[in-house]
């Protein structure tokens, strides 16, 4: 009776322990990731990585890793962490929401969806001197004023 007791709590933990360290699948998506800003100028391939809580976007040159992105409850770049508003002001020039450019890596609307109007191919929204396209595979990004253009082509 001991041992069926024994195997039985041996099996229940070892379920139990196996089920917390089970880890979310990451499907990375290869892009081909184009960005001319003030701050960097970078065109190359890499991957965007992105779980339920996160956002990571890897771009490789000759092999090695040149720049990374990664947004959990911050954005790092390239090692370097800050909160996504300061880092917004910085990278963009302007202090735009929360998950701005988690919205981009993951073409999805920016703004609430406002001023967004559906195309054959997805969908376009400009704001002021905002443009951002999705379309098919490609999404793209273009800040006139702060002279920022994103372009992120899904490669399949």
């Amino acid at each position: 009776m001991r041992i069926k007791i024994l195997k039985s709590l041996v099996f229940a933990t070892a379920i139990f322990l196996t089920g917390c360290s089970i880890k979310e699948p990451v499907k990375p998506q290869a892009v081909n990731f184009t960005i001319i800003s003030p701050m960097i100028k970078i065109n190359d391939a890499g991957f965007i990585k992105t779980t339920k809580n996160s956002t990571k976007l890897q771009v490789y040159s000759s092999g090695m890793a040149i720049f990374e992105i990664s947004i959990i409850d911050r954005i790092c770049m390239n090692g370097v962490c800050k909160d996504e508003l300061k880092f917004n002001q910085e990278f963009f020039g302007r202090l735009h929401y929360r998950g701005f450019l988690n919205d981009i890596l993951k073409s999805n609307p920016i703004y609430s969806s406002r001023n967004l109007v559906t195309t054959d191919c997805g969908f376009e929204q400009n704001l002021s001197y905002l443009t951002y396209k999705i379309c098919n595979n490609e999404t793209f990004y273009k800040d006139s004023k702060n002279k920022i253009k994103m372009l992120i082509r899904n490669i399949h």
